[in-house]
């Protein structure tokens, strides 16, 4: 018995390991896959500048809609724009209340950031911060030369919104040159990062609520001027009805007393010449014969 168990345990054993084994390979490939995906994904924002501007309006669609607005109601994506030199695309116009726009472009500038965050020494950090401070300031050129605000059927404001989608990158910018906000400034572009773009669509949408308030209000008002219409005659038609029934009943009661009052009224007649012999098959209520008879007054038929 014993040595039958110990043979039960060993091959119970063998069958853990082998299936423990197999879950570590499945780990190992697993954890091969993703670094190899890790290592594309770096090598393409530090090489790929296609790669690098599409996960930087990755960034922006997430901060447009953090912020509350929605996708083709608020804001739109690549819509191109016509303009007197042919056509710009921006990364995103942004709807404004009141048919104006607000356009958003997306500049990343990671390849001279990440030199400049991986140098070793103070030459190489200040060369790659260099490059860092230039290329932003080429982006704010550029964008400063399509004069979005400008195109003729977009109403757009008079600046134009640089987003970058990389905070350390942004912030490091704006710490090292102090003069480049004014500078994009001074060329109708504002400098955002992500938290600071933030604050600006938050405001976009602020002012969306604000008006979806003042569009319900004036809803609120047009409906209630209708209902009030409406009320006016429906309480015309109200006095026509009871007007009409106040005639019905005045004719009622002129009919009233040419049949029950009076020495020749008519129930009084009918009354006789039952009494002369005349045999009718049926007999009239005895509450107007007695009116009819002693001249009274006739009877109330709502009692």
């Amino acid at each position: 018995s014993f040595q039958s168990k110990g043979e039960e345990v060993y091959v119970n054993e063998g069958k853990d390991r082998s299936a423990l084994a197999e879950e570590v390979r499945q780990l190992a490939r697993l954890n091969t896959t993703l670094s190899l995906e890790a290592q594309n994904l770096t090598l393409a924002l530090k090489g790929d500048r296609k790669a690098q501007g599409n996960w930087g309006e990755i960034i922006l669609d997430d901060v447009l809609e953090r912020a509350g607005l929605l996708r083709d109601q608020h804001y739109v994506r690549q819509g191109g724009v016509g303009g007197a030199q042919g056509t710009a695309i921006p990364d995103v116009v942004i709807r404004l209340p009141g048919e104006r726009h607000l356009v958003v472009d997306s500049k990343m500038t990671l390849p001279d950031y990440r030199a400049f965050a991986a140098a070793d020494d103070d030459g190489a950090r200040q060369a790659a911060l260099k490059r860092h401070l230039a290329s932003i300031r080429a982006h704010i050129k550029g964008l400063s030369d399509k004069n979005y605000q400008s195109l003729y059927d977009l109403r757009s404001l008079d600046f134009v919104v640089m987003f970058v989608p990389l905070e350390p990158a942004f912030t490091v910018a704006v710490t090292h040159d102090a003069e480049l906000f004014q500078h994009a400034w001074e060329k109708n572009v504002l400098l955002v990062s992500p938290s600071t773009l933030l604050f600006v669509v938050r405001t976009v949408a602020n002012l969306w609520r604000q008006e979806d308030l003042s569009r319900n209000a004036r809803d609120i008002s047009s409906r209630g001027a209708e209902l009030y219409d409406k009320l006016v005659g429906f309480v015309a038609d109200l006095q026509e009805v009871g007007d009409r029934i106040q005639q019905a009943q005045n004719s009622y009661y002129e009919a009233r007393k040419k049949l029950c009052e009076g020495r020749g009224n008519v129930i009084r007649q009918a009354e006789m010449l039952r009494k002369l012999g005349v045999k009718p098959g049926k007999s009239l209520p005895a509450q107007w014969t007695e009116a009819a008879d002693d001249e009274q007054e006739p009877p109330d038929p709502s009692k």
